[in-house]
């Protein structure tokens, strides 16, 4: 048998360094890799090899497992601090931006024509979403940038838009305008959103939604009360959606929107009608909705438009009744007895 010569990791390195500085042969296919890819893909060192080292200097230096949780910690945080002040800076800049340019435009509004007057809008808001899509695609560390240009970017072509609808409308109605206008953010947001997966997103999405239903049912003639109350409980699908998704964090905010619009509105609508004491069944049932999806802005606002319910049917039925107050009471410590035994009883189930 003859005997192998195994050679170390430096001996092979120096001989495929050696060989690349021959003239090549009939060109080949596996020599069309350059030594630097062919070394750093034969050497590269695993994760286990890794942590064996660190191990291994662990042991020699005399460092424990806590002394290296907290360098880790500590780097952490100096990362976090870091991404903080960058978003901070990030900001800060949107918010200098649009003031320079709301200045601006408040001081030569007067004087521009109808095309400056839209360039210097739309235009610009083109520029600063173009610049929120392109930069992230040159370096991820631009993302901070994303939020404050997206923002910038759509106000401006929204207000652009109007400019231009307002210069060049030639009798349009302005409800027709609205709705437009509306749609066209709504799908360039949709259409970015494809693309991007922000929170930011999510929330410009959900408000030219909001709007673009509003301008439209009011273009269909619908009554007002009508509208607040179909914005309001299609806000609230959308809430309860973003709360089942990864855009948890803007629920609420649309919970509260919805849950008032729909809630207010719906009381004017069946305010001194037969069917009055739905209102308080629809109150209660959203109470009751709270409780099982555990959200505490929509529970507050529940809370108070039932409670309100019960002072504006106290002061219009029963204001000189004495009976009426204790009724109350017995009733809300019935609730009580319940909602305890209803506790203990799932106690036991589970």
């Amino acid at each position: 048998m003859h005997s192998k010569r195994f050679k170390s990791k430096e001996e092979n390195k120096t001989d495929i360094m050696m060989k690349q500085d021959k003239p090549q042969e009939q060109g080949s296919s596996h020599n069309d890799k350059t030594t630097d890819d062919f070394i750093s893909t034969e050497f590269k060192k695993s994760k286990n090899e890794v942590l064996f080292e660190i191990a291994v200097l662990a042991t020699e230096n005399n460092i424990n497992i806590k002394e290296i949780n907290i360098a880790m910690t500590g780097l952490q945080a100096s990362q976090n601090g870091t991404e903080t002040f960058m978003k901070l800076f990030a900001y800060l800049g949107g918010i200098f931006i649009f003031s320079g340019l709301i200045i601006y435009i408040g001081i030569f509004w007067p004087n521009m024509s109808s095309v400056m007057r839209i360039a210097i809008t739309l235009g610009t808001g083109i520029i600063l979403y173009t610049l929120a899509i392109a930069l992230p695609l040159q370096n991820k560390n631009n993302e901070n940038m994303i939020t404050p240009l997206f923002l910038t970017g759509t106000f401006f072509q929204t207000v652009g838009l109007f400019v231009a609808m307002n210069e060049f409308k030639d009798g349009l109605d302005i409800r027709v305008a609205s709705t437009l206008i509306f749609g066209v953010m709504l799908l360039q947001q949709i259409l970015t959103f494809k693309r991007i997966k922000r929170a930011s997103l999510v929330f410009i999405l959900t408000a030219f939604w909001c709007v673009f239903l509003l301008s439209f049912l009011d273009l269909s003639h619908a009554n007002e009360k009508a509208i607040n109350i179909v914005v309001g409980m299609s806000l609230l699908c959308i809430a309860y959606l973003l709360d089942k998704s990864c855009y948890k964090s803007i629920a609420n905010f649309w919970y509260v929107v919805g849950s008032v619009l729909f809630l207010t509105d719906l009381f004017d609508a069946l305010k001194n009608t037969t069917v009055e004491l739905l209102f308080f069944f629809i109150s209660s049932f959203i109470l009751y909705f709270c409780t099982v999806i555990r959200n505490r802005p929509l529970l507050f606002v529940s809370t108070l438009s039932t409670l309100g319910y019960i002072g504006y049917f106290t002061s219009k039925h029963f204001m000189d009744s004495t009976v009426w107050p204790i009724l109350l009471i017995v009733l809300g410590a019935v609730c009580f007895g319940i909602g305890i035994l209803v506790l203990k009883i799932s106690k036991k189930f589970t």
